[in-house]
């Protein structure tokens, strides 16, 4: 519902009441873009993209879902992405409660960081939707234990550093993926969720969502796509970034666990630093459809 590279924003809720009658998953930015202040000097980047935006998207989307069932067809699920705010979680909450299909993610940077980080750390932290409160973070954290958030997932947006240096104009992303697993375990070692509840925010759930089958799942059958974790030890190097980012976010962070090996389908990818040419991963869509 906010443009973003070469595609167009939909904000229009007769527009968004035809898509969710067409589709069994609607994955939505629930930023509404009309809502958008002008870009100028002197407005923040939170500032221009207000909380107001997230709640006239989540009001849109209401009314679209609405509309498609006084027509009695087929409604989509609605996974919300990037959850950010206090508000879209009481509004997930709410849906669930009243028997929407709805899922919720979150990314690492709204569990971890607020507005404060941005204003200190300047256009590296500058995400959509941007970092909020800390108001906003707390109820992110409670809604990870209570299952209003289903899943988490990363930005992993590679900005290189020149594009990144211009506080004004830089785009918008911070680098994750490198640090998804590490950030999981620290969840669990700080006490923010059990163990086994990690599992489900970073696997089970997601593949849920999208409905992929076996993924996400130990199983016979499944695909063999393992990530094997090892006490992190003070001798341990650094590894090197391998986004073309070239910063890490969370690195003032203690990670106390770190990924050793990845298999992918079954090929072991990455053991202690070296990565394989040989794994090759499979479209997940096209194995769902076979399942």
């Amino acid at each position: 519902m906010a443009g973003s590279g070469s595609s167009p924003a939909t904000t229009d809720p007769k527009r968004l009441a035809e898509i969710f009658s067409r589709f069994p998953i609607v994955a939505v930015h629930a930023e509404d873009e009309t809502c958008f202040l002008p870009s100028a000097a002197g407005f923040s980047h939170s500032e221009r993209r207000p909380r107001a935006a997230i709640i006239s998207a989540l009001d849109k989307i209401n009314t679209a879902l609405t509309a498609v069932a006084c027509l009695h067809r087929p409604v989509s699920r609605v996974v919300l992405l990037h959850v950010s705010t206090s508000d879209e979680i009481a509004w997930v909450r709410a849906m669930k409660a009243s028997g929407w299909d709805i899922k919720a993610e979150t990314c690492f940077h709204y569990i971890f960081f607020t507005e404060d980080d941005e204003r200190k750390q300047g256009s590296r932290y500058k995400v959509n939707p941007p970092l909020r409160e800390s108001e906003d973070r707390s109820a992110i954290r409670e809604a990870l234990l209570d299952g209003t958030i289903d899943f988490i997932s990363t930005d992993h947006a590679p900005h290189p550093p020149e594009a990144k240096a211009n506080r004004e104009s830089a785009p918008s992303g911070m680098p994750g993926l490198e640090w998804a697993a590490p950030l999981l375990c620290k969840l669990a070692v700080d006490g923010l969720i059990p163990w086994g509840k990690a599992v489900d925010l970073c696997c089970r759930n997601a593949a849920e969502a999208y409905h992929l089958g076996e993924a996400g799942k130990i199983s016979e059958g499944a695909a063999a796509n393992l990530v094997i974790l090892a006490p992190a030890l003070p001798s341990d190097a650094p590894l090197p970034i391998v986004t073309r980012a070239g910063y890490n976010p969370f690195v003032e962070f203690d990670f106390p666990w770190r990924v050793e090996t990845v298999f992918v389908n079954g090929h072991r990818a990455f053991h202690k630093g070296d990565w394989s040419p040989h794994s090759a991963g499979k479209d997940l869509y096209e194995r769902a459809s076979r399942t």
